[in-house]
């Protein structure tokens, strides 16, 4: 299976406003965005430059204004770009992003090396380019200044497993596929709507960062307790208990033994001269 940067820029395209949605649409989606926000204001400073890849519809983008970022906005797809300018817009947020460009995370070439402070790429843009991860790995680190922060985050293995597993029963000889995606990560578009990526166990993300000029300073899932109750958890949401749900999930999150336990794996690296 190889990457094809087409196909993944024609599925957002057609995605388009679902992207905006994916991170309020329940329970769990909203403990995601809380912990991947965490990060951001965790490692990022005021006025610091920021390459956003695989930006979206702009829920990140907004927060990086918030957190007074001077931002790059990239995407594979001109429909996810066009959205991102209009909900950042909405939020008065576009004073912050100095451009937006269609690029494709595997060459970078368009900026100098050491041109970001911070380099983002939430949301899986590095499982969607499948065996070109360390040539997409390395261009990003490339274009980060010495000492600057990539944070990062790509699709869970067991995390996405656990979370869909009684609709991945019903999928025709849903034991083979199990089998074939536990064994190297790479999901077809045969049962996946057309989309191929590469799905992530915590140990190969730390391996693959081993090959290239960074050092992992954080990593977390991106979701635990709030998996499988979003149901339960509707009614937590106005109370005063959601803020304690918060953090014990933040906390729980990076633990070593959760890491593999949501959705999405969260990792922050620093450039390194090694």
């Amino acid at each position: 299976m190889k990457y094809n940067p087409a196909q993944v820029a024609a599925f957002y395209d057609s995605y388009g406003e679902q992207e905006w949605d994916r991170l309020s649409k329940n329970p769990a989606a909203l403990v995601s965005f809380h912990i991947h926000q965490h990060y951001l204001k965790k490692y990022l400073k005021s006025t610091d430059s920021v390459l956003e890849v695989g930006a979206g519809a702009g829920r990140f983008t907004i927060e990086l204004a918030k957190l007074g970022a001077v931002i790059t906005v990239g995407d594979i797809s001109s429909e996810q770009l066009k959205l991102n300018q209009k909900y950042v817009v909405e939020h008065q947020s576009e004073t912050s992003v100095s451009s937006r460009l269609q690029l494709d995370i595997t060459d970078l070439s368009m900026f100098e090396a050491a041109t970001f402070d911070v380099v983002v790429c939430y949301g899986g843009a590095l499982s969607y380019v499948l065996e070109q991860a360390g040539i997409a790995l390395a261009e990003m680190l490339r274009v980060l200044k010495p000492e600057g922060y990539l944070l990062l985050s790509v699709m869970s293995l067991i995390g996405t497993t656990q979370a869909n597993f009684e609709a991945i029963t019903e999928i025709p000889n849903f034991t083979q596929l199990v089998e074939g995606v536990n064994a190297n990560g790479f999901l077809d578009g045969r049962t996946n709507n057309g989309h191929q990526l590469k799905m992530y166990r915590a140990k190969e993300l730390k391996q693959l960062c081993k090959s290239y000029q960074c050092e992992i300073m954080a990593m977390s899932a991106s979701n635990y307790l709030s998996l499988h109750r979003n149901e339960f958890l509707e009614e937590m949401l106005t109370t005063d208990a959601w803020a304690n749900f918060l953090r014990w999930e933040l906390d729980f999150c990076a633990e070593d033994g959760c890491l593999d336990s949501g959705t999405h794996i969260i990792s922050v690296m620093k450039k390194t001269n090694k």
